[in-house]
């Protein structure tokens, strides 16, 4: 078992097949607020990704599984990838323009590992945008 902190809202239990999210309650409340969010949001892109067969088919190749979670986002249990390391990522120059036209957000290195030699997207919680624009509702409306 290895704890990563890497993530300012959210602490990463990993185990041996694995990983288990929790909003980080170290930094601040504010940071512990967007952690239970950020589970929320992975977790509903995962189900919402699912309902029919092309959204299935995109969201199976592009997404880590998210295998179980918590009522309130307190939990997240997700499939464990491989995570790259700066020189793979250098290296093997990988393509993520499809990860970005249907799941754009935060798509540095850190987020994305491999499964089974697939490039899957390991963090997507506060996505900009992703397929299925129609569910997804605006959590912020501010005046221009």
């Amino acid at each position: 078992m290895k704890l990563n902190r890497k993530g300012c809202t959210r602490l990463v239990i990993e185990l041996k097949r694995v990983v288990i999210k929790i909003p980080n309650f170290t930094y601040s409340w504010h940071h512990f607020i967007k952690g239970i969010d950020g589970n929320m949001d992975e977790w509903q892109t995962w189900v919402y990704n699912g309902y029919d067969a092309e959204k299935r088919a995109l969201r199976d190749r592009l997404l880590c599984p998210v295998l179980w979670h918590s009522w309130g986002g307190w939990i997240v249990v997700m499939r464990k990838a491989n995570t790259l390391t700066f020189d793979e990522w250098e290296l093997l120059d990988y393509d993520i323009s499809e990860h970005k036209k249907y799941f754009a957000g935060d798509d540095s290195m850190s987020n994305y590992g491999f499964i089974n030699e697939k490039l899957v997207k390991i963090d997507y919680a506060s996505l900009d945008k992703y397929w299925g624009e129609d569910f997804k509702i605006p959590k912020y409306n501010h005046p221009p």
